[in-house]
């Protein structure tokens, strides 16, 4: 039975991304041909793929990592092309099944987030094909190699907003400081001192990418909103609502948006287990839509 995890919806609507097995597969469907349009498949059990994203300034230009490789072709399986060595698909957890590394691209699409097998978190320039370290992995990690840094995403201005400690030995349970790089400065600035009390598995990056949600790292409930530069434009962690993409304590697990935040960047939906209800990002208003506990739920942008 396959299973299949990590939605991803393109930019028009028109395709929508699935990953499979924990990396045995991970393919695109067509909504309006009704059938897959790309299918990359390991060959073996050791070997995995990424999630496939898509590429930002392109025609559904697609993208993932694959023996260790990134990949970039169109979805008709033409004009691929192939970056860097020693990239890591997937990581462990400390219970649960493992998590994927999908690449992570700019608005502009020039720079990537990428996990190395050793756990380094680097970022990728595809204008000057350099890579530059952010933080280097934890060998004796708690559950193997394990990242000392995480991508959460880029903002507007195609800077990388990361969480990174310097301190090997890090456990899952403790906070990291987050950042910001940015191309064109000489060292990374700190994102918000009033986010750095927030769940490392609880980031997420609005589609316009001018807003930060994340929710209280104590609490475990409610939310606190940023601009994408790191000033505080809501907070909401009084409330016990609670939303969830949780990674089993091994750093950001890069679900689909859309399985929490409305494409208007409006409203947040609640925690699977929980009963289905909304929460208005900006003014910290809760709305029960259904009184029963829901396991999967996710927004739909239509578009007319």
């Amino acid at each position: 039975v396959s299973q299949s995890r990590y939605p991803r919806w393109s930019q028009d609507s028109n395709y929508l991304t699935f990953w499979q097995n924990d990396g045995q597969a991970s393919r695109v469907y067509s909504l309006k041909d009704k059938k897959f349009v790309l299918e990359v498949t390991s060959d073996t059990q050791e070997e995995t793929v990424s999630p496939i994203v898509f590429v930002p300034g392109t025609n559904n230009m697609a993208a993932y990592i694959y023996r260790n490789s990134l990949n970039e072709l169109e979805l008709t399986g033409k004009g691929k092309m192939t970056y860097l060595e020693g990239l890591e698909a997937l990581r462990g957890v400390h219970e649960g099944p493992p998590l994927p590394n999908a690449p992570i691209y700019s608005p502009d699409g020039q720079l990537i987030s990428l996990y190395k097998t050793d756990g380094d978190l680097i970022i990728f320039d595809k204008a000057s094909n350099q890579s530059k370290a952010l933080a280097e992995g934890d060998e004796n990690g708690p559950f193997g190699v394990t990242p000392m840094g995480y991508a959460i995403g880029f903002n507007f201005r195609n800077e990388l907003i990361y969480m990174a400690t310097s301190e090997t030995g890090y456990q899952a349970d403790e906070v990291m400081p987050l950042f910001i790089y940015s191309k064109n400065a000489t060292a990374s600035a700190t994102f918000s001192t009033q986010a750095k009390n927030l769940d490392i598995g609880s980031f997420l990056v609005s589609g316009a990418r001018n807003r930060i949600l994340g929710h209280s790292f104590y609490s475990g409930k409610g939310s606190m909103l940023f601009d994408g530069t790191g000033n505080m434009v809501r907070d909401c962690t009084e409330t016990d609502f609670r939303y969830s993409y949780y990674s089993w304590g091994s750093g950001p697990d890069h679900a689909s948006v859309a399985k929490v935040w409305s494409a208007n960047e409006q409203s947040i939906l609640s925690e699977p287990g929980d009963n289905l209800s909304v929460m208005n990002a900006y003014n910290c208003e809760v709305t029960k839509i259904l009184d029963e506990k829901v396991t999967l739920s996710m927004w739909v942008n239509i578009r007319k």
